[in-house]
């Protein structure tokens, strides 16, 4: 399987993408700001009339609503489905994403894909996204990488972060179009400005490995410091790299450690692997530490059996 495929079926592109507020009309906007300051009735109360009286903003909002702040997406799937039924896009992909999470209705990929494909069509850039992922992957139907990468191309020219951070590693990996290491960088600065973690760490290691352009070690990174800060593990992983070996800042072996021990403690496995040799060998500055070894051992064996990220 493609780099690319293992890295998008491990990491959170499984997860599809909802919409929220941004895509309704401004009186349902309101109601769901209501709900976000903790007015829940009150926001219902804004929203429900409207909806049964067939206004498919409000029955998107009220979908949001549910599926939210009162945790029924049974009763979301319902009212997403009202308002998919008048041609609302963000509905259409908010159902989507329940048939494919099976929250609230029974697992269908089948399903998913063709509310996402109805989206899609609307031009809804998430649903585009989450079409593209799943025909990349074949769920629902034959994986068919090319016309992944026409629904991706699609969703981010539209702007989507996500859609642009995956297209980046179409490029670069050669999947579903010809590669285009230049094509690769634009597309991962562009989801990288938008603050996409994903973005963020693959611009950091193609400006590290010089793919488009002379190695920026310095640049690359400032990107894995702001993808790290947002919680991105492998980005943690590189910067507790980069200052063991002094790769674009100065060697310094204690942020080296807290970077690994970041990375370690969240099931990081080449982290936790080296936390072990470190305190086995006294490595780091730090003494040897037979505790701590067989510590990190034992959560090494522990950590091998859960799915990671993979490049």
């Amino acid at each position: 399987m493609p780099g690319f495929l293992r890295w998008c079926i491990a990491v959170a592109a499984c997860l599809p993408v909802i919409a929220f507020a941004q895509d309704a009309d401004e009186a349902t906007e309101h109601a769901l700001a209501v709900a976000g300051r903790g007015q829940v009735t009150e926001a219902r109360g804004l929203l429900q009339p409207r909806a049964e009286q067939g206004d498919a903003n409000a029955q998107f909002g009220l979908g949001v609503l549910l599926e939210g702040a009162y945790k029924r997406p049974g009763e979301a799937a319902l009212w997403y489905r009202r308002a998919a039924v008048n041609g609302h896009a963000a509905a259409e992909n908010n159902l989507g994403a329940l048939f494919f999470e099976g929250r609230g209705v029974p697992r269908s990929y089948e399903e998913a894909l063709r509310w996402y494909r109805a989206s899609a069509d609307r031009g809804h850039s998430p649903a585009q996204y989450n079409y593209g992922m799943m025909v990349g992957r074949g769920q629902g139907t034959k994986a068919d990488p090319e016309e992944m990468a026409r629904w991706l191309i699609r969703s981010a020219e539209a702007g989507h972060d996500r859609a642009q951070a995956q297209l980046g590693r179409l490029y670069l990996d050669g999947v579903g179009l010809a590669p285009d290491v230049k094509e690769a960088q634009r597309w991962f600065e562009r989801s990288a400005a938008q603050g996409n973690l994903w973005g963020q760490y693959y611009l950091g290691l193609h400006m590290r490995r010089g793919h488009a352009a002379k190695r920026d070690l310095t640049g690359a990174i400032e990107w894995f410091q702001k993808a790290a800060a947002q919680g991105h593990i492998l980005s943690a992983y590189e910067l507790a790299l980069s200052y063991e070996m002094g790769l674009g800042v100065p060697s310094d072996p204690a942020r080296a450690l807290k970077f690994y021990e970041d990375a370690g403690g969240r099931n990081h496995v080449p982290s936790i692997r080296r936390l072990a040799e470190i305190y086995t060998r006294g490595e780091l500055g730090q003494p040897t530490d037979t505790a701590k070894a067989r510590e990190w051992g034992r959560k090494l064996n522990a950590a091998a059996k859960v799915r990671m990220p993979e490049l």
